[in-house]
């Protein structure tokens, strides 16, 4: 099998994030990547135009591992049967990450979860918020995705789905830590495999 050079890419963004593996109940890995961080960026409002995010504000940046998201196809605008696939992964796994947040782990004064991703409409399915990122910002991050997470395969690297998703822009989205796990069940202290470093 030839090397990957995203996967070098992922182990370090994932070294220098301290992003961190959520497992569910079972022991089994999930697409989530959680990193305890500080929010860089413009200020962030909710619908009552209240701040939810300040720059340098303790947060929980979460991750989707790029691997599944290749494996899914995601070189693109995902066709219908593929969008339900990783909305229903995503919704079923996202237990697990109300846990981890519910948990000792992660410190009382980290009180918003966000994350920068192409996939924001579908995210915001699940219970997120979506807000614009800076146009700049939004278009490289996009383009980095897009390239993180075309899959490895003749005739990927141009065409159609290449062309379509390279006009997508990434968006933040966010939501308050209790109000996720308030929907999603978290309990306050075990029941989950708890998080931890590749």
């Amino acid at each position: 099998m030839l090397f990957d050079v995203r996967d070098l890419v992922d182990w370090a963004f994932d070294r220098v994030t301290r992003a961190r593996r959520v497992y569910d109940a079972d022991g089994r890995p999930t697409i989530y990547l959680p990193a305890l961080t500080r929010y860089r960026g413009p200020a962030v409002t909710d619908q009552e135009g209240r701040v939810v995010l300040r720059d340098g504000q303790p947060a929980v940046e979460v991750h989707l591992d790029n691997h599944w998201l290749r494996r899914m196809g995601g070189d693109g605008p995902l066709d219908p049967k593929a969008t339900f696939a990783l909305l229903r992964l995503a919704r079923r796994q996202m237990k697990a990450l109300a846990d981890y947040l519910a948990g000792p782990e992660v410190p009382p004064e980290y009180t918003v979860c966000f994350g920068r991703s192409l996939f924001g409409g579908l995210i915001a399915r699940l219970g997120w918020h979506q807000a614009e990122l800076p146009r700049g910002q939004s278009w490289v991050l996009g383009r980095y995705e897009d390239w993180l997470r075309r899959p490895r395969r003749p005739g990927a690297e141009r065409g159609g789905a290449q062309g379509a998703g390279a006009r997508r822009r990434a968006t933040l989205v966010w939501v308050g830590r209790s109000e996720l796990i308030e929907l999603y069940g978290g309990r306050p202290e075990g029941g989950g495999a708890p998080a931890r470093g590749e």
